[in-house]
Order: C-alpha cells, then sequence, then structure tokens
C-alpha cells in the first residue's frame, strides 16, 4: 500500500490507492454501466495526460460543465 503523505496528497491518489488494492471493485454506476477502480484509475490518467500536453499545470483551475456522467468523475480526479 502507499503511504500518506499529507504534503504530497492529490485527490487522484485516492482513486489510484483503490485501484491498486481491489482493482475490480465497484467503483461507480451510472445507469446500467459499472466502472472498476481500475478503470477509473486508467481514464483518470489518460485525462490528466491529455490536459498536461494541453499545458494545464498542477494547481492550475480547471472548469468542467458536463451532464452527470463518468466523464465528469474521470476528469474531476485528473
Amino acid at each position: 500500500p502507499m503511504a500518506f503523505d499529507p504534503d504530497r496528497f492529490a485527490l487522484a491518489d485516492v482513486i489510484r490507492r483503490h485501484a491498486a488494492d481491489r482493482p475490480d471493485a465497484p467503483c461507480l454506476t451510472y445507469g446500467d454501466r459499472t466502472q472498476s477502480f481500475r478503470e477509473l484509475d486508467a481514464r483518470t490518467s489518460r485525462a490528466a495526460q491529455a490536459l498536461r500536453a494541453a499545458g494545464v499545470t498542477p494547481g492550475e483551475r480547471v472548469v468542467v460543465v458536463a451532464r452527470n456522467s463518468p466523464v465528469f468523475h474521470e476528469l474531476l480526479f485528473a
């Protein structure tokens, strides 16, 4: 398990830790679709990489306007 360091904590660490401990456990359910911690972690990582590639730096604010969907949480944790 990853050690908790309050000086380096990021919201994405919560998902990353659960993905490491229980990757196939259900994380989010929308309608008839359930996303595991592993899936959310992978999609969150891809979204974070895309934001970085677009020039967004850590700590910078990003506005997300979206309907309730898995994409909202993927961007939140990215």
